[in-house]
């Protein structure tokens, strides 16, 4: 009966610390299950893979017909008169070698003011869903003034 007495507390911690882990410790695959539900899901509502699928197909037919990433180095003028009275004729009169240099640090510019200005337009046609106005349009109350304004003769 004395192992027994001393044996509890140590009973007490292990069923606490198995109600813990049963609590807080998802099962094993739990959110890879999930993730795997919701893509089901989504893929029932809008069919995602499709798309995903067809852009798979444009980037191999792009592959096959030899389409690829490079920019143009130069832009030549060959030929080009101005008036009449002047010729000019040279090559690489504009040179874009630098871009294709750094073209993974460009890209990665153009895309992070793209992102910037992507959420500064949806933000804008948020407010103009809750309120009735975009940011650039003015608010409700400039409307009103100008309402007032003209129903009472004043300008």
């Amino acid at each position: 009966m004395f192992s027994n007495i001393q044996a509890l507390p140590g009973t007490i911690v292990d069923l606490l610390k198995s109600a813990l882990q049963w609590l807080f410790v998802p099962e094993e695959n739990y959110f890879t299950n999930k993730i795997n539900e919701f893509k089901t899901a989504l893929n029932e509502k809008i069919p995602f893979e499709q798309y995903l699928d067809s852009l798979k197909e444009i980037e191999q037919v792009s592959d096959v017909t030899g389409d690829t990433d490079d920019i143009t180095l130069g832009i030549d003028l060959n030929n080009y008169s101005v008036l009449d009275k002047v010729n000019v004729s040279m090559n690489k009169f504009i040179d874009f070698s630098i871009f294709s240099k750094f073209k993974s640090t460009w890209y990665s510019w153009i895309r992070v003011v793209m992102y910037i200005g992507l959420v500064i337009y949806n933000i804008n046609q948020s407010i103009k869903f809750f309120n009735g106005f975009g940011i650039t349009e003015g608010s409700i109350r400039d409307v009103q003034n100008n309402i007032s304004s003209k129903g009472s003769g004043k300008k």
